[in-house]
């Protein structure tokens, strides 16, 4: 079961604070807003963390615009979360959905692959400073609602999948120089697909992929039988509307499990049993319309918490009690009215505990930091 966190009543829970610390627990930490990132104007769809300028500091790369061109950008940590300095991507105004993050040709510095709706996708390589020039194109214009990064052949090389909302999904394979090839389309051609991780989910070595589709569709895994996805089953409901999906251990038995942001409906964990099957599942949330999930054990305490990215409501982060009863209390943050598009998690500040940044559209990005929860 799920239980509301508030702070006001966890007295007993927070004389924990007076033990070693040898695992947090989760009425110990919070979130708070620590200040914003761009525009209020701005429309933006996600972000990705990572040390591009190799100073040791994670840095931020926001992608904006969705729908309609607008400018991307690059904001450097100074180390104790604070970016004070900024650069554009890029010199060309695109409505931007995605900005995820790898060395695409092998130079030991991260890239960014920019995937745009209905104009080109490209790379941005990196000069190992932080400083990004336009590399080589990938696929054709499309409606482009996210990029996810896999080594899917093995090659040691990263490829790129693309999804697209109503259309062909592609797999584009890297060659390690920054190019990559036409493309090899996954999915039926005419799935909604809004995102997709690549993850192991059956233990033979090679990543298979779960599908997050709108529209009423079903959400699917492929699975990777040497390097062919066209072996297919499903999770969910059948009818979801299914925006965003990650994959992690949620209950510590082992076995990867599929946690599912929706819309108008609960979101989901579905838990695998390490045969191919997700049939056991838990609710959580109400009718919030969830638009992206992240794992990450923001508490330290050694299994996976959820935070859940919404539109029109508050975010949240779901803390895991551990074990595989899967309760969770629940802390909400942010504005109740933002439209949060994406989350990242990641250490911002060099303490270990990863703090949140959220992609708004249409309000100020903001950062979250993850502090102790005090006695009053």
């Amino acid at each position: 079961m799920f239980r509301l966190y508030i702070a006001a009543v966890c007295g007993i829970l927070m004389a924990c604070q007076n033990l070693p610390e040898q695992k947090a627990e989760p009425s110990q930490r919070t979130f708070r807003p620590r200040r914003s990132l761009g525009a209020g104007s701005e429309l933006t769809a996600s972000l990705s963390l990572g040390d591009v300028n190799g100073d040791g500091t994670l840095d931020v790369v926001v992608a904006n615009g969705r729908h309609w061109p607008e400018q991307n950008r690059v904001y450097f940590n100074d180390g104790r979360a604070a970016f004070t300095l900024a650069r554009r991507l890029g010199d060309e105004e695109a409505g931007t959905y995605a900005v995820p993050l790898a060395d695409f040709d092998g130079d030991g510095d991260l890239d960014v692959a920019v995937g745009n709706d209905r104009t080109r996708n490209l790379v941005f390589l990196n000069d190992g400073a932080g400083r990004f020039k336009a590399g080589a194109a990938f696929g054709t214009p499309s409606s482009t609602r996210s990029l996810t990064l896999a080594d899917l052949d093995a090659d040691g090389y990263t490829d790129i999948l693309v999804v697209n909302r109503g259309r062909q999904n592609f797999i584009f394979y890297g060659d390690g120089s920054g190019a990559f090839d036409e493309g090899t389309p996954f999915g039926t051609g005419d799935d909604s697909t809004i995102n997709v991780v690549a993850a192991d989910l059956e233990g033979d070595g090679d990543p298979d992929l779960v599908l997050a589709n709108r529209n009423r569709g079903a959400n699917t895994v492929h699975w990777n039988d040497a390097g062919s996805f066209d072996r297919v089953s499903r999770y969910g409901t059948g009818s979801d509307e299914t925006r965003g999906v990650a994959v992690g251990d949620v209950d510590g038995d082992g076995h990867p499990d599929i946690v599912s942001a929706n819309i108008g409906e609960a979101n989901a964990v579905y838990f695998g049993d390490g045969a191919e099957g997700f049939e056991r599942s838990l609710l959580f949330g109400s009718d919030d319309r969830s638009y992206a999930v992240r794992l990450a054990d923001v508490d330290l305490d050694g299994d996976l918490d959820i935070i859940v990215a919404n539109v029109g409501a508050q975010n949240a982060v779901y803390f895991n009690r551990g074990g595989e009863t899967s309760e969770f209390d629940e802390f909400r943050f942010g504005c109740a009215d933002c439209s949060t598009y994406g989350l990242a998690v990641g250490d911002l500040n060099g303490d270990r505990f990863p703090e949140i940044v959220t992609a708004n559209s249409g309000a100020p990005n903001g950062l979250f930091a993850n502090v102790a929860v005090r006695r009053e």
